[in-house]
């Protein structure tokens, strides 16, 4: 029988209590936090806290890999979440193979990608092995697919792995999330999942670990961003590709971010003629770089719902109260924040205009 020490003095637990620790310095060490961002900034951590714990104890078998389709609204991270996206994946490792199956609905668009990289960077190589949309694909008569998931070519459809790779990341976009079809997925190992041995003292240590070092590393990386992005004052750039690539962003899309900083009785005027796209959307972010809630606030303007001048230039209005002009975005109580604007399968890359002007000037 285990001794007393042995059953209660598990130091992982202390491990896993100092990074919760940590999470919480670097938001207490930014020093120009107003309340309602330093409540969020806590808030945030403990968000990240669930994702972590979520991936690494509950979904870390690469050898039985579950594949989780979408997540809850209160988990936005680590940063950038689209309100417009279905997000989801499963743990893989670089020595299986595996397959995908499934439909792929009425989504505008549907993209798979192995990535590699826990804690995006922070202590060793971050990015993408192989990345495939379902344009991409072919497909059955019936409309289903088949991916191959492996380190070596296959013939048909096939998704590459890097010798690293640790996660398989499923992205659904829709241009209307409350009618359109999710796509229908599912992921078997190659030769058969292997049936989990009870969980041991040493594999949960591991899980343990994996998810402080996933939740911590996310959380400094991303709180860089937010420090960049928030002193870019109403005005926006594009972003390097290399640097999303690094956080497991999606290769099919052109990002630009930004930041924007109001006075209650103001508005900023963002102006872009969107390219020829399947897909594009402006979003706006708080300080730690999550919508606000959008069952509450209209947070976005997409290609679906924007209402556009005649040349096709459409001009987004974002403000503490709705000026009565179309593509109003509502910045929810919040002083400042940041923004992404998003462009899916472009050749082009249209900058945007940004401008400050009182919200007297658009009400009618």
């Amino acid at each position: 029988m285990s001794s007393d020490s042995q059953q209660r003095g598990w130091p992982v637990w202390d491990e896993l209590g100092a990074a919760l620790s940590e999470a919480g310095e670097i938001v207490a060490g930014i020093d120009d936090l107003d309340e309602v961002e330093i409540a969020e900034g806590y808030r945030y951590v403990t968000r990240m806290l669930r994702q972590a714990l979520e991936g690494a104890v509950e979904g870390s078998s690469a050898s039985a890999p579950l594949l989780r389709l979408g997540r809850p609204e209160t988990i936005k991270g680590p940063g950038f979440d689209n309100p417009d996206q279905i997000a989801g994946g499963a743990a893989i490792e670089a020595g299986s193979d595996y397959i995908v199956r499934g439909t792929r609905g009425t989504v505008t668009y549907l993209s798979l990608g192995t990535y590699y990289g826990r804690d995006y960077g922070q202590s060793g190589r971050s990015g993408r092995g192989g990345a495939l949309s379902g344009d991409q694909l072919e497909y059955g008569p019936d409309g289903t697919f088949e991916i191959h998931v492996s380190g070596t070519p296959k013939p048909g459809n096939w998704l590459p792995m890097d010798p690293d790779t640790h996660v398989l990341i499923v992205r659904q976009l829709m241009l209307d999330r409350f009618n359109e079809v999710p796509a229908e997925l599912s992921i078997e190992r190659v030769g058969g999942a292997v049936t989990p041995p009870p969980l041991s003292r040493e594999g949960m240590e591991r899980r343990l670990r994996a998810a402080a070092k996933s939740m911590v590393g996310s959380i400094r990386r991303f709180a860089e961003w937010s420090r960049e992005f928030i002193q870019m004052r109403n005005e926006m750039k594009l972003m390097d590709p290399a640097q999303m690539a690094a956080v497991h962003g999606d290769p099919m899309y052109t990002y630009i971010v930004g930041g924007f900083a109001l006075e209650p009785d103001e508005a900023l005027v963002v102006e872009v003629r969107p390219p020829e796209c399947i897909y594009w959307s402006l979003t706006a972010y708080n300080y730690w770089l999550e919508t606000f809630d959008h069952r509450f606030h209209n947070v976005a303007v997409n290609k679906a719902n924007a209402v556009a001048a005649q040349d096709g230039t459409v001009r987004v209005i974002l403000a503490a109260r709705d000026p009565g002009v179309p593509n109003w975005i509502d910045t929810a109580g919040h002083r400042r924040g940041t923004l992404m604007l998003r462009y899916a399968n472009s050749q082009e890359k249209p900058m945007p205009s940004c401008k400050v002007v009182p919200i007297t000037d658009l009400e009618r």
